[in-house]
């Protein structure tokens, strides 16, 4: 790399897009968190007084609109759109099992309510009372230099349909562009498909406000190893 471009060695790599980068050279793994951001939830909102909760929202709720006369003012939505937009990064990087409940959040920047606003200090200080909790990269495999190696990538769909209850459309539709591609891959014979039942399928993770056990459950395959994660009672 020093031969073929103009660049310095830093040394390794501590920090990347906000994230703290813990990487084990033996065992080959990963780790990203984000405590300054997690710092920065504590620094910047009057938080709730009383216990966070184990889980980023109500299982199974599902967010709606309500009317004009019942938004939150002008600071308050700013202050909403601030908190969300902190959650869409970290949810980004490092904690894949809030997504569904800050997509249910990302909806409402333009309008928000006060359960809205409630619901997102939820998923703040379930983020607060986790700070550990982190995406865990850990390849079963590792490159070998060739360019002829050959990676298994695994991918999930879900189907959600008509679920949200102003509209009546799907609530996952993000996935359809992979849907899509993934559809023209099966059918060019590229790939193959298996199809799992609900509960085992840890898509819910990103798509659903599951119960504790249901967090627990599926999130160890996203953020980390059992230690990484608190026991629920939820």
């Amino acid at each position: 790399m020093m031969e073929l471009f103009d660049c310095d060695d830093v040394g390794a790599l501590k920090e990347y897009v906000g994230c703290k980068v813990d990487y084990d050279q033996e065992a080959g793994t990963m780790k990203l968190t984000q405590p300054v951001m997690i710092q920065s939830f504590k620094d910047e909102f009057e938080l709730p007084e009383g216990n966070a909760s184990n889980t980023p929202a109500i299982p199974g709720s599902v967010m709606s609109e309500g009317e004009i006369k019942n938004q939150v003012n002008d600071e308050t939505q700013s202050t909403y759109c601030s908190g969300v937009g902190k959650l869409l990064h970290m949810m980004r990087w490092t904690r894949p099992e809030i997504m569904n409940a800050v997509r249910e959040l990302s909806r409402f920047t333009g309008r928000a309510l006060q359960s809205h606003v409630v619901a997102m200090y939820r998923v703040i200080k379930y983020c607060r009372s986790t700070p550990e909790r982190g995406l865990l990269l850990n390849p079963l495999v590792k490159w070998d230099g060739s360019l002829e190696m050959l990676f298994e990538i695994k991918g999930y769909s879900d189907s959600d349909w008509a679920k949200d209850p102003d509209t009546r459309q799907s609530v996952s539709e993000w996935l359809e562009v992979k849907q899509l591609f993934l559809r023209e891959l099966k059918e060019s014979k590229l790939i193959d498909t298996n199809w799992i039942p609900g509960e085992e399928m840890t898509s819910n993770i990103y798509m659903k406000h599951l119960p504790g056990q249901s967090i627990d459950k599926h999130g160890s395959k996203f953020v980390g190893v059992n230690e990484y994660m608190q026991p629920s009672s939820e």
